[in-house]
């Protein structure tokens, strides 16, 4: 009895800092995932910093200024350079997309491919291992951080998630050799916060040119502020094949449709295969980025630039198919 006791009072006699501590439990990635993509219960202002990382010269860097409200309405201003006036807009509802282009008095219009958060989360699961960890705090919130690698254990994407909300608050990506390529983070967040209903009807002025139409054979959904800058018909193509270029000012992501009979090489390393429902995307790590191949019907479309595999399996899945 005497040896328990002592041995009990030496226990409460150790200083609380030297107890040991009791892990806690970390969330499920594929529960994070679903909550961020399904977008906060209320809405949002914030200013977030793209920088894109060369692996030769200076990072190229932008200033973007999002408004948000419930049910996936999303203003996005894109400003370059020391400019005080936005570059690009970008207005999504989740069903159209409109994006102006001041400078040049263009606005484009065009209905988007529609995802489910649950269609997100498979296209995530296809490509990625994911795993969860502690995040530190970005924007003055506490996050959970979750690692998207490719078979093998290459971390190509880290996701930080608001603990409270799921907002996606920082974005980094990396290249096939580790090395960072692009970082997309929450410096100022208001959540949250409430924006006029103004801001998400983005209409020409008087003395611009109508909205243009995207034409169909393109993709039907881009990453956030790639604009289209080039399109044509393949040289000696049916009207069915084109070469087009987007870009945000910072990436750069191309691709070419082409009968069958024409398919272009895919160049890089480590290819793979990609099932995605009914769909097959052959992919693969270059220098830049990664590239694509898809096949649909008797064409084949080919992707290449410095976008990471899940946003070229999301534009080349956005394809609509063509008699």
């Amino acid at each position: 009895m005497k040896v328990e006791l002592i041995l009990s009072l030496a226990l409460l006699a150790v200083p609380a800092t030297a107890r040991p501590r009791v892990a806690r439990s970390l969330p499920g990635a594929d529960a994070l995932i679903l909550k961020a993509l399904a977008g906060p219960a209320t809405g949002y202002r914030a200013l977030e910093r793209i920088q894109v990382f060369r692996p030769a010269g200076k990072p190229k860097a932008q200033t973007v200024a999002v408004f948000a409200r419930p049910g996936g309405l999303v203003r996005r201003e894109y400003r370059f350079g020391r400019s005080k006036e936005p570059g690009l807009v970008l207005v999504r509802d989740g069903r159209m997309s409109r994006l102006l282009w001041p400078a040049r008095k263009r606005l484009w219009s065009g209905g988007e491919s529609v995802e489910t958060p649950e269609q997100g989360l498979a296209r995530l699961r296809a490509l990625y291992e994911l795993s969860v960890s502690t995040g530190g705090r970005v924007a003055k919130r506490a996050t959970w951080r979750v690692d998207l690698r490719v078979p093998g254990g290459r971390v190509r994407r880290s996701l930080w998630l608001d603990r409270q909300s799921g907002l996606l608050l920082k974005r980094e990506t990396y290249r096939p050799d580790g090395a960072l390529s692009r970082r997309e983070r929450f410096t100022k967040l208001e959540l949250p916060a409430d924006s006029a209903e103004s801001l998400f009807r983005l209409e020409a002025p008087a003395d611009e040119r109508p909205a243009d139409s995207l034409p169909s054979l393109l993709p039907r959904w881009a990453p956030d502020g790639f604009l289209l800058i080039d399109v044509r018909s393949t040289p000696g193509g049916s009207g069915k094949d084109i070469d087009a270029a987007y870009s945000d000012g910072a990436s750069r992501v191309t691709l070419r449709r082409v009968p069958v009979s024409e398919q272009p090489k895919l160049q890089g390393k480590n290819l793979r295969i990609v099932r995605l429902g009914t769909k097959e995307f052959v992919i693969s790590e270059t220098d830049e980025g990664g590239g694509l191949l898809y096949r649909a019907g008797d064409r084949v479309t080919l992707f290449s630039g410095d976008l990471p595999e899940d946003d070229l399996v999301r534009m080349a899945g956005s394809l609509e198919a063509q008699p």
